[in-house]
């Protein structure tokens, strides 16, 4: 038992850097389960709701956060750490790469609800804040 937990002591703390990662993973994968349930009870009823597509989620979960690992593993035996000068370079494109497949499922999602995407409410926004701020500068002179 000894042996056992000193073994799972050092994964954790080798593997301790990347934890912010992995938890933001985490947190985007959750996002998009509860986004896809609640779409497809909106749009199908709870009746259409079964458990054997959640399971989906726990097989992407899995790859999504070994892969991370993985390239965490080849970023600190095989770089060394550093590639270009950035730090665990691989494990945080590949953690990147995973968010934006989220995001935009999540996004996708939300537009089969009736909602317009992402990017146009982003770039509605940036419009709105290009005139607010040409309205403050006009109020200054």
């Amino acid at each position: 038992m000894k042996y056992i937990t000193l073994f799972a002591a050092t994964i954790i703390t080798f593997f301790s850097p990347i934890a912010g990662m992995v938890l933001t993973l985490l947190c985007f994968i959750s996002a998009d389960t509860v986004v896809g349930i609640y779409a497809t009870i909106k749009l199908y009823g709870i009746k259409s709701f079964r458990s054997t597509k959640l399971f989906n989620s726990v097989v992407k979960t899995f790859f999504y956060i070994a892969a991370v690992m993985t390239m965490y593993a080849v970023d600190v035996f095989v770089l060394g750490g550093t590639l270009l000068g950035l730090k665990h370079a691989l494990s945080k494109i590949f953690c990147v790469f995973f968010m934006y497949i989220e995001f935009k499922s999540i996004d996708e999602t939300s537009m089969k609800l009736g909602n317009p995407s992402v990017w146009v409410i982003f770039k509605e926004l940036v419009n709105k804040l290009q005139r607010i701020k040409k309205d403050i500068k006009e109020i200054k002179e």
